[in-house]
């Protein structure tokens, strides 16, 4: 007996092609597939880190498979966020508490590689080693901030910490930190003695590191927990392996501003009601850890545009803590005046680093400056103010390379200028804000060290339709590092055009591809505001990221 169909049945569905089949399993098996490439990725970032414990002191061949493992990683790394996104996008039947043991597992992949790294070897930057000389100099009852390390003041210092004095990177320049990071590098060196080993103290240090990010995590749910995000986008910082590599292994102080500039959000004013005394709190709470942040690296002003939505009240309260913890930081050092970088202009003018469109703008000024400067050079300018600040010198004359200098870094902090005034104009969140202005500065800046990265990334799960230029330069962060195996090998350092061109394209790519996403998120800035705070609507900002 057969069944007969009816005449005005549907037709048999057509077998779908393999790109949606493939599309279909990213839909139903994004959770799975999260945590299986999220484990691939931290096994190869573990793998990497082996090649570098497997040596007494790190060379070539150790470096090289270290970072071509953290390449891999990275890669590995977009491939689970890109299948979270598509999961997440289409299921809506998961709850955020039904994440929870999604998000511990998570949490245990990523404390793996960061317990790992944390007793190997510093690797990549000799930036430790001036933390480590900042702390001793403080413990010995010195000023950071008067004279450079070799000078005769710090004697004693010298003497007593010589391994940490000769392996500090530009000991012609005082000390770079502002005040509230040079209170963390004191409190590292109280906890050792003045003649303690120079491996000990580093230890120390990246252990301190260790747990101000681990208290990040904390921080960082809490910000997702407030805008009813998934808790998943945690996997944005947990599994990625940059934090594992520049907090755990090479110990960088930035965690401590980006642990601060987290805490400024989360404790930030909203516009729902709330009990007065509550909301006072968190105003001022908020205040006081963005100075905070601010005192460790100025990165963490990108969120003061959002500033101007405040009321009156809430902005008098905000600034007034913001300034009374400044100033609280700043007495210990106040001998230094209030000019306590010195070295940050010489930073500014003069230093570059995996530059990307800078290059760009340091060559096109290089040219303008070959026609429109011509010898004599060594005649004084017309105006000597000008030429000081130009250069940096005490002197009346300004040299090819420094005017080429002066004008790239110009149109880049121009360009930057825009930004903020786009930020201002469609009176965008903190959150959005910080991340279009540091995303910004990662694509615009002459120095763009890995550890650099940490800074947006922390911002990346609030606003992810817009995220993929910094997440694509976090994976391709170890290009960053290839000259290291230049000098290994005992040649000077230089920095091929090939490995930047890829790592900034890659992210210019993504900027243009998430273009659209961006327009659009400008254009709701109106009701984006009133997600600022903990009386975000639920899923704000919570769609797909890619």
């Amino acid at each position: 007996m057969s069944i007969e169909t009816p005449a005005d049945a549907a037709p048999h569905p057509v077998e779908p092609a393999r790109w949606a089949r493939c599309r279909a399993v990213l839909h139903r098996q994004g959770g799975r597939l999260l945590l299986l490439l999220g484990a691939a990725s931290v096994c190869c970032t573990v793998l990497g880190l082996r090649q570098l414990a497997v040596v007494s002191l790190v060379d070539e061949q150790a470096l090289k498979a270290q970072l071509v493992a953290w390449l891999v990683a990275g890669g590995l790394w977009v491939l689970a966020l890109l299948a979270l996104s598509r999961h997440l996008s289409t299921d809506t039947t998961h709850a955020q508490r039904a994440s929870y043991g999604s998000v511990l597992l998570l949490c245990a992949l990523g404390l793996l590689p960061r317990l790992y790294a944390l007793p190997l070897p510093v690797t990549h930057s000799p930036d430790i080693y001036r933390y480590v000389w900042d702390g001793a100099v403080q413990r010995a009852g010195h000023n950071p901030y008067l004279d450079p390390p070799a000078a005769a003041r710090y004697a004693d210092v010298q003497r007593a910490q010589p391994e940490a004095f000769s392996r500090i990177n530009h000991r012609h320049l005082p000390t770079i930190y502002p005040p509230m990071a040079q209170h963390a590098l004191h409190g590292s060196a109280k906890l050792g003695s003045p003649h303690e080993n120079v491996a000990v103290a580093i230890l120390r240090w990246k252990t301190l590191c260790g747990l101000a990010e681990l208290a990040l995590w904390l921080v960082l749910a809490g910000l997702l927990h407030q805008r009813g995000i998934d808790l998943r986008w945690l996997a944005l910082w947990l599994l990625c392996p940059l934090p594992a590599v520049e907090i755990w292994l090479n110990g960088h102080i930035d965690i401590l501003g980006v642990l601060f500039l987290g805490l400024t959000l989360l404790f930030w004013p909203d516009r729902e009601g709330r009990i007065q005394r509550i909301a006072s709190a968190r105003t001022l709470l908020s205040g006081a850890a963005l100075a905070l942040a601010l005192l460790v690296k100025p990165l963490a002003g990108v969120v003061l545009p959002a500033v101007l939505r405040f009321s009156r009240r809430s902005a008098v309260l905000w600034a007034s803590a913001g300034v009374l913890a400044a100033v609280l930081v700043w007495l210990p050092y106040r001998q230094a005046g209030v000019q306590v970088t010195p070295s940050l202009g010489e930073y500014g003018r003069r230093w570059r680093s995996n530059d990307g469109a800078f290059a760009v703008l340091q060559k096109v000024s290089e040219t303008v400056t070959e026609i429109v400067y011509r010898p004599p050079y060594w005649n004084p300018w017309r105006v000597p103010a000008l030429a000081r600040l130009i250069s940096g010198r005490d002197r009346a004359t300004v040299w090819p390379d420094e005017l080429a200098g002066f004008l790239a870094r110009l149109a880049s902090g121009l360009a930057l200028l825009w930004l903020l005034r786009v930020c201002i104009e469609r009176q965008l969140s903190a959150p959005r804000s910080g991340l279009l202005l540091l995303t910004g500065y990662a694509l615009l800046t002459p120095v763009l060290h890995p550890w650099y990265l940490l800074w947006p990334l922390l911002l990346t799960p609030l606003w992810r339709q817009v995220a993929w230029p910094a997440l694509l330069l976090c994976a391709l962060a170890p290009l960053a590092y290839l000259p290291l195996l230049d000098e290994l090998r005992g040649l000077p350092h230089r920095e091929s055009s090939v490995p930047r061109l890829f790592e900034h394209g890659a992210a210019w790519l993504a900027l243009a591809l998430c273009w659209r996403s961006l327009r659009q998120g400008l254009i709701e800035s109106t009701a984006d505001g009133l997600g600022d705070g903990a009386g975000a609507p639920p899923g704000e900002g919570d769609g797909p990221a890619g």
